[in-house]
């Protein structure tokens, strides 16, 4: 019986799908997003457009395209581990007293206001 590469190399399985979500998702530099944003976003009546005060100048088509790609490549036995990661902060590895926003409400802020910003450009 061959074993899998991750195995090989000590990671257990699902390690490298999911460390490659985190290194997309860190290029988002979620931890930039302030908590207003997602109080501001949450309280939006039905708009196409949004100001959220959410720099998005660093993203480009190739990250989301990235993202998209990473998110589609994890597996059911990936969850646990994913929406583990997903709920902590965005912060986290740079502080011991992580003060950002959750990386989910973060991404969530992220999406909406380039979407809000595509939809401007239509």
């Amino acid at each position: 019986m061959v074993e899998a590469p991750e195995r090989m190399l000590g990671v257990r399985p699902g390690g490298v799908r999911l460390s490659r979500v985190r290194v997309v998702v860190k290029s988002l530099c979620l931890e930039l997003v302030p908590q207003e944003a997602w109080l501001a976003l949450r309280d939006q009546v039905a708009a196409f457009s949004v100001d959220l005060g959410v720099s998005i100048d660093h993203v480009s088509a190739t990250t989301l395209r990235s993202l998209g790609e990473a998110l589609a490549a994890l597996r059911d036995d990936d969850a646990e581990g994913f929406w583990d990661w997903l709920a902590g902060f965005a912060d986290a590895e740079s502080s011991a007293w992580p003060s950002a926003l959750p990386r989910m409400q973060a991404l969530v802020v992220l999406l909406a206001q380039l979407a809000s910003d595509s939809a401007d450009a239509v």
